[in-house]
């Protein structure tokens, strides 16, 4: 995970102040997969995977849902942000989030790869989001996607979501790097 930049990876970094200001280059653990395993991420159904032939992506790994349930295989973080309250209920606070996914398309049907970002207050009531939902025309490319935003006042946490949805097949056929 990199940010503020073009970056082939998800991540999230916050900037503070009127000058944008980073105050974390990277605030997403193990965004990239590189521990090559899911550290720092609650995982169901979704894994990290050597970047090889069709996964191979950014790094020597890549996350990917498999042979588990067809619908919502997913790897979720949070984010705590609580130190920066005053920065982020005066408008001052940015997130800049962005990601690869790849869905792909096989035998006649289409995998889907989806990532979430949730701005939450403090007792995880939803603020806001960005949803990124990968088309898989053209199949096995990998695509970028990202925001630079305000967070909004009152977010305590930013929850992201990698989402891997089978629509026929044995497996999922979604990578996020």
């Amino acid at each position: 995970m990199r940010t503020n930049a073009f970056a082939p990876f998800v991540g999230a970094a916050f900037a503070a102040t009127a000058s944008a200001q980073p105050l974390n280059t990277q605030v997403i653990i193990n965004g990239g997969a590189e521990t090559g395993d899911t550290f720092g991420w609650v995982s169901d159904g979704i894994d990290a995977v050597p970047a090889i032939n069709a996964a191979a992506g950014f790094g020597s790994w890549t996350f990917t849902a498999g042979e588990g349930p067809e619908l919502d295989q997913r790897l979720t973080q949070e984010l705590l942000i609580n130190t920066l309250a005053p920065s982020v209920d005066a408008g001052l606070v940015r997130a800049d989030f962005s990601l690869v996914i790849q869905s792909r398309a096989a035998g006649g049907v289409s995998d889907t790869g989806s990532a979430i970002i949730e701005f939450r207050t403090a007792v995880g009531s939803l603020l806001d989001s960005n949803v990124f939902t990968d088309p898989t025309v053209p199949t096995s490319t990998w695509d970028l996607y990202g925001v630079d935003r305000p967070v909004p006042p009152e977010t305590r946490i930013i929850r992201v979501i990698l989402d891997a949805d089978r629509n026929g097949g044995f497996s999922t056929d979604c990578y996020f790097d």
